[in-house]
């Protein structure tokens, strides 16, 4: 089995702090990242990215060179320029994409809102009218190159399409740079801003979905301005039969996309003091005074290996120590249980194994190599007699009991002081591990940005895998870095103190497919309490506990009461409720060991299968790693006291313990007048209004943190365009 304990999460709190850190100070890794993992692997990457440095924008803007360099590496490696940012979950192009999408939509918003309204109205004969769309086209042409439109255009967004224009010279794709900048302006902005209004925020907010002909004629206009960009390098595009009619169009219109595009990146970026890390020449060569003898490209392989020595080293002593303390953590969680006689002689117990570790811990300290395998022995057969063996014990260690040496990296690499408890453990995990597994790769690509060589000593289990990554290497020899040695000893440092990542545990799908008959999520389990009895369970999680539901769901979620009564909530767990957590690899049960109102317990959820399991493994993993407020809103509803809950997917309506509704966000308005709150549930086509009275500072909180979770719940599935 494998175990957690508080400690463990306190110590994923400490030290994916400093991975942030270390990231973003070097953005040559998310560089190298961006190409050699999989866009799956790095879930989440581009969100942490921009909100870590929202207040921090040159360094943001450093990052973001970094990862257009990415994509240009990426593009020269197929020698394709046609799929530049057009992967959109890559890091590069989620990272840019999102953060241009989101300083922009005021700017469409102020400019385009009037006219985007006024095509609701348009039927489907508007779409096959060539005149009226090309008049409408040169609407919102007039409006987009106009010099209002430009100045008011971010200097952040500027700066980003000005490094993607200077950057394809740069690159040896100079005839495409107008082209590649109508990637990031057209096709990831202004396009689906106009052909999707509503799901951007762009039409008013009473108008919702356009009809299905109304949606064909701005999908059109969509297409147009993309097509616009692309003929803007003279390259004659095959265009299919809708658009064949505005051939003509397109092209003269081309001129003044180059012309408006001139506009927007002759700005001055000093304020920014952006340096790139990596630069190709204009005649695509070596960006190096003289290629490097074979004496010099052993000497850095050396010195790299030597670095990796030197960590590995280091990163043993550390296991040896983290070995020994969580031997000593679970036999104090079994300890725990004991009462009476058996407590007291525990803690006497315990103290002594305290003791003697300590006293190793300092021998350890004093002494530059490990401990004597006599002492460690000796220790280990006086420490782990009520062990059992069978647990597989995590390799992280409490923050109080890290060692020196270890806390010394940590100073040495820390220096933005991010706060990762901002973000869910998920996406700092799928980082994490995605720098662990995809190591040597890095590594290699240091290595030939360093001496130009081109060998690589990373596995791969698929002959494509190699000869793709084979390609990637060569391209990066063509840059230079030359800070290598420092870089690699930076992220051995970084390594060694992350040890092993957390399961990624699957993400749960809160998305309905039906919107109109949208239910929360519940999760169905068999609980196994400290006698070994089975009962069955329902369990909700809110943003910040695990509830436990007794009774018959169909009495909630906001329809008309059916038979039986309300469920009840029941011993309501937060995470710094849950002392430990153990899994089995092979069974789907969670074993929680808990502390509720000062009794500790055991207990266990056996899940109907293993992708449940880890589906809830993953939300208990965000509880116990998530550090803050236990927000709770009260207030009163026909004058009894009720309990307001807010979840990933819905509100809980409490009165009591009892669970008298749970509304789904798709399904809820909530309005705020005076010193009521009007939560309005649709269902079977009928309103039902809840009026919650609560005082003032509740009121702005609780529509705080709902606005919060209903736009991250909204924005999950960005409109595929080529569907429409």
């Amino acid at each position: 089995m494998t175990f957690w304990t508080a400690g463990d999460f306190e110590t994923y709190r400490e030290n994916y702090g400093v991975m942030l850190d270390v990231l973003y100070q070097n953005p040559v890794i998310s560089n190298i990242l961006n190409n050699v993992a999989r866009p799956s692997q790095l879930d989440g990457y581009a969100k942490v990215m921009i909100d870590a440095l929202k207040d921090n924008v040159p360094l943001l803007m450093q990052n973001f060179v970094s990862l257009i360099e990415s994509e240009f590496v990426f593009v020269a490696t197929h020698r394709e320029p046609f799929i530049f940012l057009r992967e959109r979950s890559r890091i590069a192009a989620r990272a840019t994409g999102d953060y241009v999408n989101e300083l922009m939509k005021p700017v469409v918003v102020k400019y385009f809102r009037d006219l985007v309204d006024g095509c609701y109205i348009l039927k489907l004969r508007n779409s096959l009218n060539v005149e009226e769309m090309l008049a409408l086209n040169n609407r919102i042409l007039d409006i987009a190159f106009s010099d209002a439109f430009v100045k008011d255009i971010p200097l952040q967004v500027k700066f980003i399409v000005s490094e993607i224009f200077k950057q394809a010279s740069r690159y040896g794709f100079g005839k495409f740079n107008y082209m590649l900048t109508g990637n990031m302006l057209i096709l990831r902005c202004l396009c689906p801003m106009i052909s999707v209004p509503e799901y951007y925020g762009v039409c008013s907010p009473s108008k919702g979905a356009p009809s299905q002909m109304a949606r064909k004629s701005l999908v059109l206009q969509g297409k147009l301005l993309n097509n616009i960009a692309n003929f803007s390098q003279g390259i004659d595009f095959e265009l299919d039969e809708q658009l064949i009619q505005y051939k003509n169009h397109i092209k003269d219109t081309s001129e003044k996309f180059k012309v408006w595009v001139d506009k927007i990146i002759n700005e001055d970026f000093s304020s920014f003091s952006v340096q790139s890390n990596a630069r190709y020449n204009e005649n695509f060569e070596l960006n190096v005074k003289e290629t490097p003898n074979e004496q010099q490209i052993l000497n850095a392989k050396q010195e790299i290996a030597l670095i990796q020595e030197n960590e590995q080293q280091l990163k043993q002593k550390f296991e040896n120590s983290r070995l020994n303390q969580l031997k000593l953590s679970e036999k104090i969680e079994d300890s725990s249980m004991y009462t009476g006689e058996e407590q007291q002689e525990s803690e006497i117990d315990n103290e002594q194994v305290e003791q003697k570790l300590d006293q190793v811990v300092n021998e350890e300290q004093q002494s530059p190599c490990n401990v004597s395998e006599h002492t460690k022995s000796q220790l280990q057969k006086e420490n782990t007699k009520d062990i059992n063996e069978e647990y597989e014990t995590s390799p992280s260690l409490s923050v109080a009991q890290i060692q020196p040496q270890e806390e010394l990296i940590k100073q040495n690499l820390k220096s933005l002081n991010i706060n990762p408890k901002n973000y869910q453990l998920r996406y700092l995990a799928c980082i994490h591990r995605a720098l662990t597994n995809h190591k040597q790769q890095i590594y290699d690509v240091i290595q030939a940005m360093f001496s130009q060589a081109t060998q690589f000593t990373s596995t791969f289990e698929q002959e494509a895998h190699e000869n793709k990554f084979a390609r990637l290497i060569q391209q990066y020899a063509r840059l230079q870095i030359v800070t290598s040695t420092s870089l690699v000893n930076t992220l051995n440092q970084l390594l060694t103190i992350l040890q092993t990542p957390p399961p990624v545990a699957l993400e749960v799908d809160y998305i309905p497919y039906d919107p109109k008959i949208a239910l929360p999520k519940y999760f169905k389990i068999t609980k196994q309490n400290s006698l070994g009895r089975n009962q069955k369970r329902i369990i909700k999680f809110t943003t910040i506990s695990l509830i436990n539901v007794d009774g018959d769901l169909n009495n909630v979620n906001g329809e008309k009461k059916k038979f039986g009564k309300p469920p009840v909530a029941k011993n309501e767990l937060f995470g710094d409720n849950i002392l430990a957590i153990k899994i089995d690899k092979l069974q789907p049960i969670i074993d929680l060991s808990t502390e509720l109102n000062g009794e500790r317990s055991k207990r266990a959820y056996i899940c109907e299968n293993m992708v449940i399991r880890d589906q809830i493994l993953g939300e208990i993993f965000d509880l116990c790693y998530w550090k803050g407020p236990k927000l709770e809103f009260k207030g009163y509803c026909k004058d009894l006291q009720v309990t307001l809950k807010l979840t990933k997917d819905s509100i809980i309506k409490l009165q009591d313990d009892k669970i008298v509704a749970d509304y789904h966000y798709c399904r809820l308005k909530v309005e705020k007048v005076g010193i009521i709150l009007h939560l309005i549930f649709t269902t079977d086509g009928e309103s039902i209004d809840d009026e919650i009275i609560m005082n003032e500072g509740q009121h702005e909180l609780f529509l705080q943190e709902y606005h919060k979770l209903n736009k991250t719940y909204q924005t999950q599935d960005e409109p595929d365009l080529d569907k429409l």
